[in-house]
């Protein structure tokens, strides 16, 4: 109890001495279950560094913090290190909020853990971490690319026209090709014959794909615009369009339960499923009419230049969002199908 209420004590001094010196950003603690929250919790001890040097040497605070805490946060050391290690995982961080937005985004997945290794290999000599970690980071990494890569990652990086698996290996693309081959027996109007001959057009820049303009129109829109509009005409537009339209995660699913728990409540718990499916409907796509569910393209081509900017409060609100029972206000008012008793 008495290390509880030490706590809130510390927690309290320190709120003051942020509105001394005017941070710009809360103190935020680390999310077991969010990996990317760790990189947040870092950027805001950074922007409180004054507000924690003045509370290390504050008389009130002097029986609260350990002799080694006070002398670590009066160590310009620790604080290269911090700044040394916000600069190895903030590109995690940037890709994780475009990966897990609200635009399809499967197609990147492989392009982001292509810029992840190359930032890896010539930060980590500026890192806080020993030889034996750095070793132990890029291993980590590649594990965590063998897991997360699939063959329709693949496929979704080669028909996307802004990548057209320029990083894949040789394997990982007949692999794409022999999953979107398969993908046609979906489609009873498409046969495997007519894939077969769009792919190898598509790659070879032949046919449709010859005209210069058909690949400058895709700096300017989204891959699956681009094969709805553009190669629509084509046999290939139809698998195409199907896999792009896959998420690269299931966060943007997640959230739409958060939606739902701001819907169906303990107070009105009596909505029939049609009733919540509607509602919920609505509440997302006024989320998205008011803010916009975003570019991919624009998203992809600033990730990299956002990198070196300061990180905003936006990922935790977009996706870390928990269920609770306060009322979404983009939410419209809703009628339970039967009075509550």
């Amino acid at each position: 109890m008495k290390e509880v209420n030490n706590s809130h004590r510390l927690r309290a001094m320190l709120s003051l001495q942020c509105k001394t010196a005017q941070c710009t950003q809360s103190l935020k603690m680390p999310v077991a279950t969010r990996w990317g929250s760790s990189i947040t919790c870092l950027d805001s001890v950074l922007a409180n560094k004054l507000s924690l040097r003045r509370l290390a040497i504050d008389e009130e605070a002097q029986v609260l913090l350990a002799t080694a805490t006070k002398t670590t946060i009066l160590n310009d050391v620790f604080w290269d290190q911090v700044v040394n290690l916000l600069e190895l995982l903030r590109p995690v961080l940037k890709w994780i909020t475009v990966l897990e937005g609200n635009s399809p985004m499967i197609s990147a997945t492989v392009q982001a853990f292509v810029d992840l290794k190359d930032h890896f290999t010539a930060t980590l000599p500026k890192s806080p971490l020993s030889k034996k970690q750095e070793k132990e980071a890029l291993a980590i990494l590649e594990n965590r690319k063998d897991f997360c890569l699939k063959t329709v990652h693949f496929a979704a990086n080669l028909l996307n026209p802004r990548f057209t698996g320029r990083n894949l290996e040789e394997e990982a693309v007949v692999d794409a090709c022999e999953y979107i081959c398969k993908m046609a027996s979906r489609h009873h109007d498409v046969s495997e014959s007519d894939i077969l001959a769009d792919l190898a057009n598509y790659r070879a820049k032949g046919a449709l794909w010859s005209k210069d303009f058909v690949w400058k129109s895709a700096e300017h829109v989204a891959p699956v615009i681009w094969w709805n509009g553009i190669c629509s005409s084509r046999p290939l537009s139809r698998v195409a369009v199907e896999i792009l339209s896959l998420p690269a995660t299931s966060a943007a699913c997640e959230r739409s339960f958060s939606t739902y728990g701001n819907i169906h409540t303990a107070k009105r718990n009596r909505l029939g499923n049609e009733t919540a499916m509607k509602l919920v409907y609505i509440a997302q796509n006024l989320k998205f009419c008011a803010t916009g569910p975003g570019q991919p393209v624009e998203e992809l081509k600033e990730v990299k230049s956002e990198c070196d900017q300061p990180l905003d409060d936006t990922f935790d609100d977009e996706s870390d969002d928990d269920m609770t029972d306060e009322t979404d206000e983009s939410m419209p008012p809703a009628e339970s199908d039967a009075d509550d008793e």
